[in-house]
């Protein structure tokens, strides 16, 4: 099942749009179906991320800013030392 929609877009827009349209040999409506496809996947991801994010911060499944920042030194630290072992 599909369904029609009708939007305005300025005309830069569709000049843009135009252009990538033809630089990938498809269709504009082809173009356009892909991108808002593509957008649309980002953003639930987004939105699900950032719920579940919020339900982790309620829920007290944090970490300490400086915890975090203090084990990437380490990481930092160890791969640097791991390095040098190798040079």
């Amino acid at each position: 099942m599909t369904t029609r929609i009708s939007i305005t877009i300025p005309d830069d827009m569709r000049d843009r749009l135009d252009q990538v349209a033809t630089l990938r040999d498809q269709e504009t409506a082809a173009l356009i179906r892909t991108a808002l496809d593509d957008y649309l996947t980002r953003e639930i991801d987004i939105i699900n991320a950032t719920a579940q994010g919020m339900e982790d911060v309620k829920a007290g499944r944090t970490v300490a800013h400086d915890d975090v920042m203090a084990e990437a030194r380490d990481i930092i630290a160890a791969a640097r030392a791991k390095q040098k072992k190798t040079a």
